[in-house]
């Protein structure tokens, strides 16, 4: 997610399954089931002309999720 984030955040930027699949590392049949489990959650939007959108609740859990990684990342800072 923290990989997919800044992507996804920018509004200008149209973000298809086959970039996530390329740049994660997966098939684009894998990120097609993901997107679909994410819409069924209302995590994610998808639509062919705008691309991938994170809801509000989603853009939540990624900042979340990278402020996690960030700090376990610099380690103790005593």
């Amino acid at each position: 997610m923290s990989r997919l984030y800044p992507r996804l955040s920018l509004e200008n930027k149209k973000v298809t399954p086959s970039h996530v699949a390329d740049r994660i590392g997966v098939t684009q049949a894998a990120v097609s089931k993901m997107v679909r489990r994410l819409q069924d959650l209302k995590l994610l939007r998808y639509d062919k002309m705008r691309g991938l959108r994170l809801s509000g609740t989603s853009e939540k859990v990624a900042l979340e999720v990278i402020r996690r990684d960030r700090a376990r990342n610099r380690g103790p800072t005593a």
